[in-house]
């Protein structure tokens, strides 16, 4: 970041996660992992990709999704809201400690 809060040095992180087209999937909804990974919503359900940019896999979810956030009492249970549904699974990650996360 430069001194006026502009940004410098920018790159592309990552690219080639759907066609655009919302009846498809599209990008949407991203939340970083306790170790560094994104997740991020898209075709086929949820894409995660690594700190460094590489595509580590897809979470298939039967329907187009919109976002997706942790919870539970141990903050490793995948909750999936989507077209007509709520999905949820365990984990073996976490996400990324918050503040109000306690």
């Amino acid at each position: 970041m430069n001194p006026d809060g502009s940004l410098s040095n920018g790159r592309m992180f990552f690219q080639g996660i759907g066609s655009g087209v919302i009846e498809e999937g599209i990008p949407d909804g991203m939340k970083c992992d306790e170790r560094g990974n994104i997740w991020v919503t898209g075709p086929g359900g949820i894409w995660v990709i690594s700190a460094e940019g590489e595509h580590l896999g897809v979470i298939d979810v039967p329907e187009n999704t919109g976002n997706l956030s942790w919870g539970g009492d141990d903050w490793h249970t995948l909750f999936i809201p989507s077209s007509t549904s709520l999905y949820s699974l365990r984990t073996t990650v976490g996400p990324r400690h918050e503040p109000y996360m306690g």
